[in-house]
């Protein structure tokens, strides 16, 4: 049952740790009056995610199945090899949903297609699964058509970036203050309240500089749009602080640490802005930077890609009955397409010529330093590799 303050504290302390898993319990919560003809559907076991669904799901009546991912968010945990089909088999077997219901169909999370094959799941279960929509209030509009959610499309929006901008400002504000009080006080205090006031600005303003982001022509050993985007936040603050001289009662040497700590604020936070948003790929490593190929002769143009892709890529073209990939510059890289295509029509390559075919991408899960490790399963549950 949704409880407003409940929801409240909760969505308060995922903010300040939204770096952290936040786990909740796993298995069966019944929404509303749900009986043997409702519909399931399954998510994760991040807190935060499970408070929204039920906050989102008020007046509906339904079965919402929470399924082990470590206390992490759907796509992270997806991608992440922490939300996988074991994890969905597992729940599917245990937590005793068969006998609630007289169907045996489930809806996925659309952004869990990185890590969750139905597929497998159907042969070792005899469940069927389809994907959800992208966003929790689209689902009363997605169960209410009774059909598929196509043109899912992940967005960076406002109330996205401020929460993660109090995730950054946090941690940051914390560490620099417990460093920097032990020197001077009246330093620390300024240098929490300005670690807020920038991260909160440069995550704000996030669509007015987002084109320059998109400029990766090289000065020196720097991307030029991201340089621009540092030095502008930086002489903007640091600006500042000089003209709010007398209001900030800084000594000499301490205004010039400030502005020594405003431009390592604006670095850290700017360097891999493209990474924490959903919308662009991190271009840290550039050697993992790859680009989604079609074998055009093993396409059969099922779509399952379309369904699934978040940045909405993919486009099924009825002449030729085979799918194209005319917004290919808007792809994050998730892999979702590769994992879901049954005919192992997509791979990625980079601008080396190096593949990365599909089996590479389903067995091996990226880390959050962006490298693939294996995440295999041999349990008695599901017997199988995820």
């Amino acid at each position: 049952m949704y409880a407003p303050l409940r929801y409240y504290i909760v969505y308060l302390i995922s903010i300040v740790t939204r770096f952290f898993p936040l786990p909740t319990k796993t298995g069966i919560i019944r929404i509303g009056n749900p009986n043997e003809n409702s519909p399931v559907l399954i998510t994760c076991n991040y807190r935060l995610t499970v408070e929204i669904l039920k906050k989102e799901l008020k007046g509906q009546n339904l079965y919402l199945l929470v399924a082990n991912s470590n206390g992490i968010n759907v796509w992270c945990a997806a991608t992440g090899g922490h939300f996988t089909n074991h994890d969905i088999i597992s729940v599917l077997k245990t937590s005793g949903i068969a006998e609630q219901v007289d169907h045996r169909d489930y809806i996925l999370p659309q952004l869990s297609a990185t890590g969750i094959e139905p597929r497998i799941i159907k042969g070792k279960t005899g469940w069927n699964g389809r994907w959800g929509p992208t966003y929790a209030n689209q689902i009363p509009n997605f169960l209410s058509k009774h059909t598929d959610f196509t043109q899912n499309q992940v967005k960076f929006q406002t109330s996205e970036r401020i929460e993660l901008a109090c995730a950054w400002a946090f941690l940051m504000s914390i560490f620099f203050f417990i460093i920097i009080v032990w020197f001077s006080l009246n330093l620390a205090v300024v240098t929490f309240v300005l670690s807020w006031i920038i991260t909160l600005t440069i995550f704000f303003t996030f669509p007015y500089y987002e084109s320059f982001l998109k400029n990766q022509k090289k000065l020196f050993y720097f991307e030029k749009g991201k340089l621009l985007v540092e030095l502008a936040f930086s002489m903007i603050f640091i600006t500042l602080i000089f003209v709010m001289d007398t209001q900030l009662s800084l000594l000499t040497f301490e205004k010039y640490i400030l502005a020594g700590l405003i431009l390592l604020m604006v670095v850290i936070v700017v360097t891999d802005m493209k990474g924490m948003t959903p919308t662009f790929k991190s271009d840290l490593h550039e050697d993992r930077l790859f680009t989604i190929k079609i074998h055009q002769d093993q396409c059969t143009g099922i779509g399952d890609c379309e369904l699934v892709c978040p940045r909405n890529c993919f486009e099924f073209v009825d002449e030729v009955e085979y799918i194209t990939i005319p917004r290919i510059d808007d792809c994050v890289q998730c892999g979702a397409c590769i994992v879901q295509c049954p005919e192992d029509a997509l791979y990625f390559k980079n601008s080396k010529g190096e593949i990365i075919q599909a089996d590479i991408i389903r067995k091996y899960k990226l880390n959050l330093l962006g490298k693939r490790a294996s995440k295999a399963c041999n349990c008695t549950v599901c017997k199988i590799t995820t």
